[in-house]
């Protein structure tokens, strides 16, 4: 009786153990395939401001800006916005470059 409950327990560990290390193993995987596809580009910004979101309501203003960059040899032009850069906006001029990590 005890040494069948030795083996079902010995079974149970292994199925777990290798459960658990295929598990580790596809999450090493995907994240190195993450960094492998992460790389830092320089962007020039195009056009910076603040603006009032639209729609319906009173709502803060916030800062935009518009930039450009080239991946792969393709011009891609992106914009975002956020109350840092509206806090922010002497930092942020037409022909600056800005740092973007891209993944």
């Amino acid at each position: 009786m005890i040494k069948k409950t030795r083996n079902r327990l010995f079974i149970v560990l292994a199925i777990s153990l290798s459960v658990n290390l295929i598990s580790a193993g596809l999450f090493v995987y995907s994240q190195q395939k993450k960094i492998v596809q992460t790389e830092i580009v320089f962007a020039e910004i195009i056009d910076a401001g603040i603006r009032t979101p639209g729609g319906l309501g009173a709502k803060s203003k916030v800062g935009y800006i518009r930039f450009r960059y080239f991946n792969n040899g393709k011009e891609v032009i992106r914009s975002t916005e956020s109350f840092e850069i509206r806090d922010n906006i002497e930092q942020y001029r037409i022909g600056y470059c800005i740092e973007l990590l891209i993944s």
